[in-house]
């Protein structure tokens, strides 16, 4: 079958095999840019925005070394993602995938845009993505359904061709990882709970927590419920942290767990001992100055509390918002922002 009358998954799936997930050794790669950007435009022009902008990011991987090559690669690319969102039904897993991998490009920043632009931006699109996760749960008919959209997370296959499965599993996956694999791509996604934890939304992600208090099932699951509950409850706010350092700490390797989701990180232990330690010495400290918790002034402990999430979420390389932006107000605002 030549070229010209093959269809965009054909080509895509064909340069798939054909190099192996292997970048050039000298790049630019014009050749190959210019390749995967006409599989991407044929994607477009059947409105399968998410495709589109999967090749446009592609494509950015051989551009290295013409800024202007891989700029107008990331601009497609996330004009795509965008497309996506804006078309796709709150309840569509399409966009759920477009949200995720939009974030992901806007994190990268290769155009060095202002950094407080792209921070706001990507406050936005997590509120977006969990406001459509509780969505999703709340049409679920089934508990483990319901435990991976709102509190564990869940995995994301499509096959390029319009299919979407999710996967939903004991355990909380790993939300950075990307997987390629025959003829399919496997996106794992955050629940609404950790993303609401990561902007910062400590009231609407207790708020999750407590439609599905059972699927809190995992050492950090555990943790970052009681860390919510100290950042909420200041005079609760040595036992909570407390609880959270000791969840944390236990939240090590794990071989079966490891065997099913295929990755463990550290950072939940390290996030107990440069940060939830440090902050119940000061705390501890405090209590037994005046012997008695009412000893913290509501607002100078709210401070606290503020100051320590807010190393948190830069450890975690996450940003605090509490302002919610529908779909529509949100592309519009990054659109203004963001396009050159």
């Amino acid at each position: 079958m030549s070229e010209p009358t093959q269809l965009p998954r054909e080509l895509y799936l064909a340069f798939q095999r054909e190099r192996g997930g292997l970048i050039a050794a000298t790049r630019p790669d014009y050749a190959t840019v210019e390749h995967l950007r006409a599989i991407a435009a044929r994607w477009r022009e059947v409105s399968q925005h998410f495709y589109a902008g999967y090749a446009y990011r592609e494509a950015i991987n051989f551009a290295w070394g013409d800024i202007q090559v891989l700029g107008a690669c990331l601009t497609d690319a996330l004009s795509e993602f965008e497309a996506s969102v804006a078309r796709s039904a709150a309840m569509g897993l399409e966009g759920i995938a477009s949200l995720r991998m939009w974030i992901v490009e806007l994190g990268m920043n290769y155009r060095s845009d202002d950094p407080l632009i792209v921070r706001d931006a990507i406050r936005a699109l997590r509120e977006e993505l969990a406001q459509r996760l509780i969505q999703l749960a709340a049409e679920a008919a089934e508990d483990e359904t319901r435990a991976g959209f709102l509190i564990r997370g869940f995995r994301l296959e499509t096959d390029f061709a319009g299919t979407w499965h999710p996967e939903f599993l004991e355990f909380e996956l790993d939300s950075g990882q990307i997987a390629f694999g025959l003829g399919s791509l496997v996106l794992n996604i955050e629940s609404a709970f950790r993303t609401l934890v990561r902007v910062g939304d400590y009231v609407a992600a207790d708020s999750v927590a407590r439609k599905c208090p059972e699927a809190f099932m995992s050492f950090g699951l555990r943790g970052w419920r009681a860390a919510v509950a100290g950042f909420l409850n200041p005079e609760q706010a040595v036992e909570r942290f407390s609880e959270a350092a000791d969840e944390f700490a236990r939240d090590t390797h794990d071989e079966e767990r490891f065997k099913v989701t295929g990755s463990w990180s550290s950072i939940n232990v390290d996030l107990g001992q440069s940060i939830f330690v440090p902050g119940l010495v000061w705390l501890r400290l405090s209590v037994r100055q005046k012997g008695q918790l009412s000893y913290f002034e509501p607002r100078a402990t709210c401070s606290k509390a503020r100051s320590l999430a807010g190393s948190i979420r830069k450890s975690a390389a996450s940003e605090s918002s509490s302002t919610h932006l529908t779909k529509s107000s949100a592309g519009i605002w990054i659109r203004r922002r963001l396009r050159k």
